[in-house]
């Protein structure tokens, strides 16, 4: 019997796992995906919003707040990486001037601190490649960049340490009240469940009998450019839309620039639909270069696409009015990664306002290691380093400098990679330049070796990822 049951290991999830890792509880994480951050968490835009765009009194505006807060400390004790680079959002025109008014206006009733507008000569000091036609500029120091998937790691493997259970590749298909408890898949007893089910939280609603919630999935597409100089300094937003917050441009905290996304809303079965279209790549390409003539598309490494839950204006953070003991977190969309650490700390709060009973544990481990990173050495130390363990050395990512020993070590880690993109986004080999095409087949060796899987069991990333299909012939050096 469990305690509690989260279903989904996106950053929600896992930031809910890590706050209640903090109390006595015996909590399980469900995850239909083979690994954490497999859905909204791995494709978006991977900025900590500051807060000043969302509507004052609402749920996003409270957690977006208090998760900026969150993973400016968080991110020094769970050292995952982060850069507070602060964001801009651009005018162009009278209108565009009349809505940074407003949106300086509702961050300062959202609490947002440091927030200024700037003239058009302060903005170009801050990004000459800007259009000249600039006219004025917000400014938010507090927003800053992510990696998602290392903050999502950082968080489940917190936890871990702290007594959470994962179960991954655990779609959850039917859940019983019995009496007392839920019922999972006739397999697993829980207490009380949290439904963190991202673009599926609406369908493990309905298996409870709750038919009132809908989630619309909306398509964002992006490009991904190359590492280069220093081009953009900033996140850099357009006047934002009723769709969103437009075609952004801004650094990735390991060096890259991502421009995007668009905003289309998709039919509600269609929450897989990750194509990358001409239509999409275009439309970016036109609004980006509009606000930087010379931004370098030549230096494109690939495109991809991610989908957000959208269910109303609002975050829907709440118990069930149906079934007692369950607590639904649903239409998680932008500023949900921002809002995530957050998101858990209010979870906890309704939990213990439901009349939940919890002891914090006087044991409980803060932080994370500092995982070791050949690429953040200084020469001098990484020479030290191979003399003591030579494998520090033998380069298997040219592109993102990743050593065959950092990937052998994932193995040992809190919660080992499963898969190649489990790898890839633990370590990033495979992310630059091209593409896997170097180091594919060497992680293919590593994951058999070391994951104890079977060659022609390796996946990509979902159960239908197969990456060989057959042996045809075996070294006469075996």
């Amino acid at each position: 019997m469990k305690d509690i049951v989260i279903i989904g290991a996106g950053i929600v999830g896992t930031s809910i796992a890590h706050s209640l890792s903090r109390y006595h509880l015996d909590v399980l994480v469900l995850e239909k995906e083979f690994d954490i951050a497999e859905g909204t968490t791995k494709a978006n835009s991977a900025i900590i919003h500051a807060g000043f765009d969302c509507k004052p009194h609402t749920l996003k505006a409270k957690l977006n707040v208090r998760g900026n807060q969150l993973f400016h400390e968080y991110a020094q004790e769970y050292h995952f990486p982060f850069k507070n680079i602060g964001s801009l959002v651009l005018s162009f025109s009278p209108e565009d001037d009349v809505i940074i008014e407003k949106l300086y206006l509702q961050g300062q009733e959202n609490a947002v601190p440091g927030l200024r507008i700037l003239t058009k000569e302060e903005v170009l000091a801050k990004e000459p490649h800007l259009n000249s036609s600039i006219s004025s500029a917000l400014f938010a120091p507090t927003a800053a960049v992510v990696c998602p998937f290392e903050a999502c790691l950082a968080f489940a493997e917190n936890a871990v340490e702290n007594g959470v259970e994962f179960r991954f590749a655990y779609p959850v298909t039917q859940i019983k009240k019995e009496n007392d408890y839920y019922l999972i898949n006739n397999e697993i007893q829980a207490k009380y469940i949290i439904n963190a089910a991202g673009l599926f939280a609406d369908e493990i609603a309905k298996l409870m009998g709750e038919n009132q919630y809908t989630i619309t999935p909306r398509k964002g597409e992006y490009y991904l450019l190359d590492k280069q100089e220093p081009f953009v300094q900033h996140v850099l937003f357009p006047a934002p839309s009723a769709l969103g917050k437009g075609v952004v441009i801004t650094p990735t905290v390991h060096g890259n620039y991502l421009v995007g996304p668009t905003a289309v809303n998709l039919e509600p079965e269609e929450k897989e639909n990750t194509m990358v279209t001409l239509e999409g790549m275009n439309d970016i390409f036109t609004k980006a270069k509009n606000t930087l003539p010379d931004l370098p598309f030549e230096t494109t490494i690939t495109n991809f696409a991610g989908l957000r839950a959208i269910a109303g204006n609002d975050f829907i953070i709440e118990p069930s009015t149906v079934n007692p003991n369950c607590i639904h977190v649903i239409g998680i969309c932008s500023p949900g990664l921002a809002s995530a650490p957050a998101i858990g700390e209010y979870v906890t709060d309704l939990l213990l306002k439901n009349g939940t009973t919890i002891q914090e544990k006087t044991n409980y481990r803060k932080g994370r290691k500092n995982p070791l990173r050949i690429s953040e050495l200084q020469a001098e130390e990484l020479d030290a380093l191979i003399q003591q363990y030579p494998l520090y050395g033998k380069i298997v990512c040219r592109c993102e400098l990743v050593s065959e020993q950092e990937i052998i070590d994932s193995f040992s880690s809190a919660l080992p990679p499963t898969t190649m993109d489990g790898i890839k986004r633990r370590l990033r080999p495979g992310m630059g330049r091209c593409q896997g095409s170097f180091c594919g087949s060497r992680i293919m060796e590593l994951l058999h070796t070391y994951g104890n899987i079977k060659m022609e069991e390796l996946l990509k990333s979902s159960s239908t990822s197969y990456l060989l299909e057959k042996e045809i012939k075996r070294s006469k050096h075996e």
